[in-house]
């Protein structure tokens, strides 16, 4: 979009370009058995509402600890 701004309030478009369409998404296959990834996500908090001691945090690195994400 091309256009003029003068008081910085309002946009008024003077030229409207039109992209052109990507082509559709056409997998590729790879040679031999492909390799699945591990991945873990995490979110705090991680200290309870009546604690400030990080258990669930500690919990958390136990579990990657034991099954080793990648």
């Amino acid at each position: 979009m091309e256009g003029f701004n003068t008081t910085g309030r309002r946009l008024t478009a003077t030229k409207l370009y039109e992209g052109v369409p990507l082509p559709f998404y056409q997998p590729t296959e790879e040679e031999g058995a492909s390799e699945q990834t591990m991945v873990v996500v995490a979110c705090g908090p991680y200290t309870t509402s009546d604690s400030i001691t990080y258990d669930p945090l500690l919990d958390l690195i136990a579990i990657i600890n034991r099954d080793q994400p990648d």
